[in-house]
């Protein structure tokens, strides 16, 4: 199959080449690319009673990388596949309540970016 479109690409295929200017740049599993891209994961959310204490418990559990506020939302950065769940174990066990929780983590057009430097073009 070929395809321009990395999200169909990730969810259709056993193994992923990557060409860039008719070059080989990649060649796997569309989860070994996306682990080789060493990327993180970052979970947003709103949530009440999150205070500075929260935001530290959170920055110190392992897989954590970074907590921090932005527009009103909490943004939590870490290893892909393994920020969420301890994160909301902390959260919960502090009382804090969490609404509108989104996750993006990376995935094979971040990967395309990093590789080639530019974004796919149509």
């Amino acid at each position: 199959m070929t395809t321009h479109f990395m999200e169909e690409a990730e969810r259709l295929c056993d193994r992923v080449l990557i060409i860039d200017h008719g070059l080989a740049a990649a060649l796997d599993t569309p989860a070994a690319l996306i682990r080789s891209l060493s990327a993180e994961e970052h979970v947003s959310f709103e949530g009440t009673g999150i205070d500075d204490t929260v935001l530290a418990i959170v920055r110190a559990i392992p897989e954590v990388r970074g907590a921090d506020r932005s527009d009103g939302r909490i943004v939590v950065s870490g290893d892909p596949d393994q920020v969420l769940a301890p994160t909301l174990a902390v959260l919960r066990d502090s009382g804090v309540a969490v609404h509108d929780l989104r996750t993006e983590g990376p995935d094979l057009e971040a990967l395309f970016l990093a590789l080639t430097g530019r974004a796919m073009r149509d």
